[in-house]
């Protein structure tokens, strides 16, 4: 990798604060490979960029922030201090990538989307534009999240899941399955401490909260029913209680 602030591939000590400046940004010097001369940035001290890496104009780079091999970096990306990014991963324009974040290798990052402080994103997970994932979020290898989906602090979810646009599952929970969307909004089962949680557009509550509050509306709510009678199913599969308290 090469350190910049500190060498190049050669040794020669290098120093942001001689580059030119444009506001805040510095512009890139020649013979910084793999940066590109002329590039508008911010480059914070001791940040690693891998070989073969690609950052667009109007980036920052955090302190301490590594970049691994072949990671593509689009314009006006935040990547914040301590940050790692995985080989070949890719990061959407505009997306923001919190501190001490790591970015699995092969990832895919959307436009826009933000990447809470802490997070963790498994090897070839996607993350769908503007999706929201909370600090200290864990996502498996090969998850998939999609689009505007917002992902609480310290939630889980698991190698593989995919999580539907839109969903929303709430802080500290487990994602259980994406159970599907009916009357405009999605739905996503989760454990939260042995409960059944739903999350639904703005909407997070217990599975029996859901199943009174929805039914009574059932005249116009037949399609969200039949998607809670699956959540019923999943939640007795997994041994998840209905509420906190049974009555």
């Amino acid at each position: 990798m090469l350190k910049l602030n500190y060498s190049d591939q050669k040794g020669t000590i290098h120093d942001t604060s001689t580059w030119i400046k444009d506001g805040r940004f510095s512009i890139v010097p020649d013979g910084l490979y793999p940066l590109e001369a002329g590039r508008r940035m911010i480059i914070g001290k001791g940040a690693a960029i891998g070989k073969g890496a690609a950052i667009g104009e109007w980036a920052a780079i955090g302190e301490g922030a590594a970049i691994g091999e072949g990671v593509t970096i689009g314009e006006g990306v935040t990547i914040g201090e301590w940050a790692r990014i995985g080989k070949g991963a890719a990061i959407g324009e505009e997306a923001a990538i919190g501190e001490g974040a790591k970015i699995g290798n092969r990832a895919a990052i959307g436009k826009g989307a933000a990447i809470g402080e802490g997070v963790t994103i498994g090897d070839r997970a996607t993350i769908g534009k503007g999706a929201a994932i909370g600090e200290g979020a864990k996502i498996g290898d090969r998850a998939t999240i999609g689009e505007w989906a917002t992902i609480g602090k310290w939630a889980t979810i698991g190698e593989w899941a995919t999580i539907g646009e839109w969903a929303t599952i709430g802080k500290w929970a487990t994602a259980i399955n994406d159970i599907g969307s009916a009357d405009l909004y999605r739905k996503v089962l989760c454990d939260l401490n042995g409960v059944a949680y739903i999350g639904a557009g703005c909407r997070w509550f217990c599975l029996q909260d859901a199943l009174d509050h929805w039914g009574n509306h059932s005249e116009d709510r037949r399609a969200t029913m039949a998607l809670m009678e699956s959540a019923k199913a999943l939640a007795d599969l997994h041994g998840l209680k209905y509420r906190e308290v049974e009555k």
